[in-house]
């Protein structure tokens, strides 16, 4: 689990490791994610954001962890790193004209009602 931002996630990150930022609702939305008993390994950019994630995590039960590391997905694997493509949302109607474009909504029901 890369603990770092979804911009540096994307960017550049761990083949088959999913990203939840430390900040915010971490825990619970990795509560939802993974089945109880799934091993856990946080991966942060700082020995002190990995600590934090671990303090989080046993707040929800996760009290052994299958490991742990900082650093950089370089750091982490000798594997090619995955990415994910970016672009301002402004760009998609651009893009719309050349292919087809799936768009995913994730946000929640009181992001939309506050929007």
């Amino acid at each position: 689990m890369d603990l770092r931002t979804r911009i540096a996630f994307a960017d550049g990150h761990v083949r088959g490791s999913f990203n939840i930022g430390v900040d915010g609702e971490f825990a619970t939305y990795l509560g939802w994610l993974i089945p109880w008993g799934t091993p856990v390994t946080p991966l942060g950019a700082s020995p002190e954001r990995v600590a934090e994630a671990q303090g989080e995590l046993v707040r929800i039960g996760i009290d052994q962890l299958q490991g742990a590391a900082f650093g950089s997905p370089r750091d982490w694997t000798d594997e090619p790193r995955a990415s994910h493509p970016r672009a301002p949302f402004a760009d998609l109607a651009q893009v719309r004209h050349h292919r087809p474009v799936t768009v995913l909504d994730v946000g929640r029901n009181d992001e939309h009602t506050a929007s």
